[in-house]
Parts: C-alpha cells; sequence; structure tokens
C-alpha cells in the first residue's frame, strides 16, 4: 500500500515538476502551509521520489510554524503500526475494538523502545463509538486510561442520529460518562 501511495505521490511532484523547456534544470519546488517539512514527511519521501526520477526538491514551508505540528497516523497493518513508530507522533484507532486498541498499542510501544524513541511522548487515541451503548462505554473508558491511552473521542455516526443537535447532545451525554468514570 505505502508503495502504491509513493508512486502515486510522486507521479504527482512530477508533473508539478516538469517544465517545456528541454535543457533546463530538473527541478521541483513544494510548498505546503502546514509543518509537514518539520513532521520528518518530506524527509521521507523526497528522497526517494529524488532517486527515483532524478528530480531535486526544493521543499520548504513559509510562514514557517512556530512550533512543531505533530503528525498522528493510523491504519490496520503491521507496516501502518511500523511507519507510526518510526515517524509519527502518535497513532489513531478507529474501527478497532477496545482489546485490540490495547493490545496494538502495546506492540507500537514496543517498537519505539526498539527505536530508541521516547515511548511517553508519543499519543494514542482511541476513538470510541458511540452506538456501543451507555453501559459499554465506562468499560471503555477505563481500561483505555489502564492501558495509558493519551486521547479518548467519540464517533457518533452510525447511531441512528438524525440531527446537528441529535449528535451534539449524544457528545455531551457521552461526555458526561466520560467526567464520571474514574
Amino acid at each position: 500500500m505505502i508503495e502504491r501511495v509513493l508512486s502515486v505521490t510522486f507521479a504527482f511532484l512530477l508533473l508539478l515538476g516538469s517544465t517545456s523547456a528541454v535543457a533546463q534544470e530538473q527541478f521541483i519546488t513544494v510548498a505546503s502551509t502546514t509543518s509537514t517539512e518539520e513532521s520528518g514527511l518530506f524527509g521521507y519521501l523526497l528522497p526517494s521520489f529524488t532517486k527515483q526520477t532524478g528530480i531535486e526538491d526544493r521543499a520548504g514551508i513559509l510562514p514557517r510554524p512556530k512550533r512543531r505540528i505533530p503528525i498522528w497516523l493510523g491504519g490496520f497493518s503491521e507496516a501502518a503500526f511500523d511507519r507510526a513508530a518510526m515517524i509519527g507522533d502518535g497513532f489513531l484507532f478507529s474501527g478497532r475494538t477496545q482489546t485490540e486498541a490495547i493490545q496494538i498499542k502495546a506492540r507500537i510501544t514496543a517498537k519505539l523502545r526498539e527505536l530508541g524513541r521516547d515511548a511517553d511522548a508519543f499519543g494514542f487515541e482511541s476513538i470510541q463509538q458511540y452506538s456501543r451503548g451507555d453501559n459499554q462505554w465506562p468499560g471503555d473508558i477505563a481500561a483505555w486510561r489502564q492501558a495509558g491511552g493519551s486521547h479518548i473521542s467519540v464517533v457518533t455516526m452510525g447511531a441512528n442520529l438524525t440531527t446537528v443537535d441529535g449528535h451534539i447532545e449524544a457528545i455531551k451525554r457521552w461526555r458526561d460518562v466520560y467526567n464520571s468514570v474514574r
């Protein structure tokens, strides 16, 4: 999957860098209004792009952010877990049971330590499903806290809510349960 993403990215970058003059120096200028460069993503993608195409990159961000903006990743494969441990600042668990998220968190934490990274500085967010019901939420919240998760959120899609106000009220209800769990 990453090779496919890189190929599409490289093709896009190649298209951006193409020129009509035959004898011109080949380079691309990649600009971003986010901290993509600071995240390490350019450092990860652009050397491979240059190697594959021979086209030099001249990437930069203007204006520069005042601080490094964290890049959180997610995914469903060992490659995604490894990639997050190598270049990410956090991992988002979506579409996983609480038990699976806790097990994967342990694997990513082990990989972070293996890479010499500070596992305590790496974030882990569990995205809870509102539709599981308020009888499940306290146990899920407590288990995530016990596992050392740094963030938790709730998604109300798929809960048969038909209005914006319904979603807002659902989030408030979940928050009240969250606040009651110690």
